[in-house]
């Protein structure tokens, strides 16, 4: 061991703060979701590239399998 460091106990009004930031930016990362998949599927999009159209598909199946896991 080359170093120790103290271990620090957060007051409840440091915790208090840092949970409630931590919720509430998890409440609009929700929202804000949702709002973008109802703008998505409201879309009229003229495709007018194969391969932008297949990237597009690819990046919207990945990020809907991270949304369907355990945690995310």
């Amino acid at each position: 061991v080359e170093s120790r460091s103290e271990e620090r106990i957060k007051s409840f009004e440091a915790a208090r703060t840092e949970i409630s930031d931590r919720v509430a930016q998890e409440k609009h990362g929700v929202q804000l979701r949702a709002y973008l998949n109802r703008l998505r599927s409201q879309a009229i999009v003229q495709w007018r590239n194969e391969e932008l159209k297949k990237a597009y598909e690819t990046a919207l199946a990945e990020r809907v399998a991270e949304s369907s896991q355990p945690g995310a």
